[in-house]
């Protein structure tokens, strides 16, 4: 049994909209006062750190994780100086019982053989899905991560949220594994309620 209680609050794909992004907050952060934010990637549009700044400064006063995008214009190690707010691409970060990996836009595949299963559950934030799960594009064609997919088919973290591919918001099952992509912040977000051995999952 895990012996957690936590509420995760998902958002995905800003691209510099900081109005839905206070929009967000007001509708879902404030109604759901989860523990920690997580944010998937494309906080702005081409931008570069002075934009994301401006960006997530919307989320000032929360704890926030986040990893950075494919349109975002920043080394994807950057940490940006904001109280609470942590990049954690290409680590492992445990709080409050849960094992948070962090993998932005164009990760290095070779960082996955390096995570290991813990006692804790473990919640994947990653820009991109997995190949072949939430990432059918309107072309039709699948055009998530493969070395996401391998790394989920092998390790089988409890959930991975993702964005990336907007028209592919939605959720589906990859073995034991929740993928939740959750789309374009200006269309929502999704929570994650994690209590004792189990956990509930919810686009918003």
């Amino acid at each position: 049994m895990w012996g957690v209680l936590m509420k995760v609050v998902a958002f995905s794909d800003i691209h510099g909209n900081v109005a839905a992004l206070k929009d967000a907050r007001e509708r879902i952060i404030n109604r759901v006062k989860p523990d920690v934010v997580v944010v998937c990637g494309d906080i702005t549009h081409l931008g570069g750190a002075e934009v994301a700044l401006q960006v997530l400064r919307a989320l000032e006063g929360l704890h926030v994780f986040y990893v950075w995008g494919n349109m975002d214009s920043v080394g994807r190690n950057l940490q940006l100086p904001l109280e609470g707010m942590e990049c954690i691409h290409g680590r492992i970060v445990s709080f409050g019982g849960v094992d948070f990996v962090g993998l932005s836009a164009n990760f290095d595949p070779k960082f996955l053989l390096s995570v290991k299963k813990s006692e804790n559950p473990m919640v994947v934030v990653s820009h991109e899905p997995p190949r072949g799960c939430c990432d059918k594009a309107w072309s039709g064609m699948n055009i998530g991560n493969k070395h996401l997919r391998s790394f989920v088919e092998s390790v089988m973290p409890e959930l991975v949220f993702c964005g990336h591919v907007h028209e592919a918001r939605g959720s589906c099952q990859l073995g034991a594994t929740i993928v939740v992509n959750v789309g374009k912040c200006s269309e929502g977000g999704a929570v994650a309620t994690l209590t004792q051995g189990s956990f509930e999952v919810n686009l918003i």
